[in-house]
């Protein structure tokens, strides 16, 4: 959220992670954080999730909000945080928009 007032600090390499499952089907809280984690200890400079790498057409509206609020906990307003909105109804997406902004990300 730091980052909204200087949108040019946004910058470099903002990694898209992909949204893990388990073998149940429900996302996986520990290796989200995890892959994280991993993506910032080598360098990347933000995170975005829930882009097409984060297959979000395959996960409810639901599971998207709740990855967003485990994304943001990670990053905890230390990089960019810029979690991906767009849903087919206009009304998902502003739901979305609305939790991913009010858990702190950047831009959506």
């Amino acid at each position: 959220m730091r980052f909204r007032s200087d949108p040019a600090s946004i910058r470099g390499s903002i990694a898209p992670v992909v949204t893990p499952f388990t073998t149940d089907g429900t996302l996986d809280h520990d290796s989200l954080r995890e892959l994280v984690r991993w993506q910032l200890r080598q360098g990347s400079h933000g995170i975005s999730t829930g882009g097409s790498t984060g297959e979000p057409s395959a996960q409810t509206t639901d599971e998207r909000l709740t990855a967003i609020t485990t994304v943001a906990q990670e990053t905890n307003d230390t990089v960019p945080f810029l979690p991906a909105t767009g849903a087919a109804h206009l009304q998902d997406t502003l739901h979305l928009t609305d939790h991913a902004d009010r858990h702190g990300a950047d831009a959506a």
